[in-house]
């Protein structure tokens, strides 16, 4: 579970370091990118964890699976300055047939969302494939995504 320090900041009446989930001013408002990636987590919410067996570096990841057992969520983050491609072995009774992604790739350490551009970081469609019992896709370097996995 996770809880922000501030969760909104009107826009203009300090100049202390940005670190509100919500911005704002009297016309608009921005999403900061930890706002971003807490609402895609939790966009991809499913209650059951899911063991996962392989090596802890450089991605840090998590599965999840629905309750209906229909839908498996990989949860991925990249946080090194390299891309990272993955290849997901699904062992067990759901054997992947689809897989599609959503991923926030800001493409660099210093980029924020400001009320002039609120879309520097965003979530946007990735690609994911499905070989046999193999799902496939490539974390760009400091990204999150999610992939959603059906049978």
């Amino acid at each position: 579970m996770s809880c922000p320090a501030l969760f909104m900041r009107k826009q203009g009446v300090t100049t202390q370091w940005d670190n509100a989930l919500i911005n704002f001013d009297q016309k608009s408002w921005f999403p900061a990118g930890n706002y971003v990636v807490m609402k895609l987590w939790r966009d991809s919410f499913a209650p059951n964890l899911l063991a996962v067996d392989g090596p802890d570096h450089p991605l840090n990841f998590v599965a999840t699976r629905s309750a209906d057992k229909q839908t498996v969520f990989l949860k991925a983050v990249n946080p090194t300055s390299a891309a990272v491609e993955a290849a997901i072995r699904f062992d067990g009774d759901l054997i992947p047939k689809a897989a599609t992604m959503q991923l926030i790739a800001p493409g660099g350490e210093t980029v924020k969302n400001s009320l002039d551009q609120p879309d520097n970081i965003k979530v946007v469609p990735a690609t994911a494939t499905v070989e046999g019992r193999t799902v496939k896709f490539t974390m760009p370097p400091l990204s999150a995504g999610v992939v959603r996995v059906t049978p």
